[in-house]
């Protein structure tokens, strides 16, 4: 699963299980797969990474560095998110086609280095700006097509069912099937509620103030996981 947002999300279901790896990061970081090594400094201080060339934390520079883009356009980089990119764009606003167009094929490009890379029946796409999946998947199902060394099946690319709910039902899922098991972790009562609603009631519905509660939490959840298994591995 690819998800594209504020940044470039990841993750890697292989036989059944999430893949996790050594350090419970594998299949996390594809928004750091290098498509560019000449490209922008990326957060993580590598440079040209999917992130860095392609997610609405660097929009304003990748307006603002783009030399193919007019000064108007450049002047108002700070205002513009992927919504208003993609609406301009469908009204045949020349700058806003070249941003969206740009984007639109380093997602390609991440998707084939996944596709390589993991060797997936499908590949699943979500995040907010695939509300405007119907730009983005057929553009990106050419290129797979296209590009990526496939030769004994093709692999479909299709949109997140669960849409910004994605996260939460992975959440109930890891707190219900994996996190209880792990020993000396403490899960916040919040989390608890959340996934028992989910698992009880999969239709129920979260707003944005609902979801940002959550975050500290899980954030804190993810450290304890973290110093535990870490502590655990210098003891051996």
């Amino acid at each position: 699963m690819m998800t594209i947002g504020t940044g470039i999300g990841s993750g890697v279901i292989m036989n059944g299980e999430v893949m996790y790896g050594k350090h419970f990061q594998a299949g996390s970081l594809g928004g750091h797969f290098v498509v560019d090594y000449k490209g922008r400094l990326c957060s993580c201080g590598n440079k040209g990474c999917v992130e860095a060339l392609s997610s609405s934390f660097f929009l304003h520079k990748i307006i603002k560095d783009h030399a193919c883009l007019s000064p108007s356009f450049k002047m108002s980089s700070q205002n513009y998110d992927f919504k208003e990119i993609f609406q301009l764009a469908e009204q045949g606003n020349r700058d806003a086609l070249l941003v969206r167009n740009e984007c639109i094929e380093i997602w390609g490009a991440a998707v084939i280095n996944f596709i390589h890379a993991y060797d997936p029946e499908v590949v699943i796409l979500g995040g907010g700006i695939m509300n405007s999946h119907k730009v983005i998947v057929p553009y990106i199902e050419e290129r797979v097509s296209k590009f990526a060394w496939t030769p004994s099946a093709k692999v479909s690319v299709v949109v997140s069912s669960l849409g910004d709910y994605a996260a939460l039902y992975g959440l109930e899922y890891c707190l219900r099937k994996k996190i209880k098991d792990i020993p000396n972790i403490n899960i916040p009562q919040s989390l608890v509620n959340t996934a028992n609603e989910l698992s009880h009631d999969s239709g129920k519905k979260y707003n944005i103030e609902n979801v940002r509660e959550f975050y500290g939490d899980v954030c804190e959840l993810i450290k304890q996981i973290k110093d535990t298994i870490w502590t655990e591995e210098n003891d051996l």
